[in-house]
């Protein structure tokens, strides 16, 4: 199939199987969403307290700020342990039972079968992909940005001195990160579909990218509306967070602070529910790329490997019949009288 051929059978299953996709793909993409306005609320608040006051804040801090309004309610302090935890395990869950029912199902609607069995699909697949998410996490933007802020609040001087340092050191790991998960792209597809093991599906991966590298960087630029997700998901993570913050002060004017903060939290909760369902489009139409181009890639993969053992053989078995013509040819000149008398003579 051509690039242009997979991006529309891509999204025309993503539109036709939408009622059974598109749960998947909105529940990914609220995890995400959810995760990454907490890791850049968290990530604002130590270094705007670093560069504006200089201090060294952490966890510990965050949640002291968090906690002093609490101190007295019992109730709500339990309830937001209990939310906490439940996010955790949502965190953690979710994205791979996503991904694993995703990338099933859209195989199994490529290749002409029903798409069932998400279920199980996530289940059966969630364990290797989250081995294979803990290895790539090891080598991922947030990962490097956690570590680039820690050296910033840990290791730099009062004055600011050796971010610019520590800031160049950081977009060379970002580039070099960038290019394994590239060559990674394949990956989360040969864990599932052929339940590879992580290294294992690792490698393939930098096979098939290596292999076909034209193409995959084609189909990867016709997927612009990835760009598209990046940029909304970009400006949703950066507006609720500055919207909630500024209806919870809004609200303090006429009631209590826990009350206005928890409704301006409510509006927020709202507004990511209503952009994961539209982003859950995207999410789905990403996978389904990734899995039928994986599905043609590998499937070329094969026919080439066949087509060299059939050369190889089929060389293998015209060096034979050349070395059996040859020596019968030398055993009828041995077997010859008139050859025997030439050389007796």
């Amino acid at each position: 199939m051509t690039p242009r051929e997979i991006i529309a059978e891509s999204w025309l299953i993503t539109t036709k199987h939408k009622n059974k996709l598109l749960f998947w793909g909105a529940l990914d993409a609220f995890i995400l969403m959810v995760s990454a306005m907490i890791f850049v609320m968290y990530q604002s608040y130590v270094l705007g307290a670093f560069f504006r006051d200089g201090e060294t804040a952490s966890w510990k801090t965050v949640i002291e700020v968090i906690s002093t309004p609490l101190q007295g309610n019992t109730a709500i302090m339990i309830t937001l342990i209990v939310l906490v935890a439940i996010y955790l395990i949502l965190w953690t869950v979710i994205p791979r039972f996503a991904t694993a029912a995703l990338i099933g199902l859209s195989a199994k609607i490529h290749c002409g079968d029903e798409p069932k069995g998400g279920v199980v699909l996530a289940f059966f697949n969630f364990f290797a992909l989250l081995e294979l998410a803990a290895a790539l996490g090891l080598i991922g933007a947030k990962m490097l940005f956690s570590l680039w802020s820690l050296a910033v609040r840990y290791m730099s001087a009062g004055d600011g001195s050796g971010i610019f340092t520590l800031s160049a050191i950081l977009i060379i790991l970002w580039c070099v990160s960038f290019i394994f998960h590239f060559l990674f792209t394949f990956a989360e597809e040969a864990v599932v579909i052929r339940k590879f093991g992580v290294f294992k599906a690792l490698g393939q991966s930098f096979k098939l990218v290596l292999s076909y590298l034209t193409k995959v960087i084609l189909i990867a630029v016709l997927l612009l509306i990835i760009i598209l997700r990046i940029v909304v998901n970009a400006i949703v993570i950066f507006l609720i967070p500055s919207l909630v913050m500024g209806l919870g002060f809004l609200f303090m004017r006429f009631m209590p602070e826990v009350v206005s903060f928890g409704i301006s939290g409510g509006i927020g909760l709202l507004i990511v529910i209503v952009a994961s369902y539209f982003l859950g489009y995207v999410t789905v139409f990403k996978h389904t790329v990734w899995t039928i181009t994986y599905l043609e890639l590998s499937k070329e993969k094969e026919l080439d490997v066949i087509e060299t053992e059939e050369i190889t053989t089929k060389n293998k078995r015209e060096t034979e019949e050349i070395e059996d013509k040859k020596e019968k040819e030398e055993t009828k000149e041995s077997e010859d009288p008139e050859t025997e008398l030439e050389t007796s003579n």
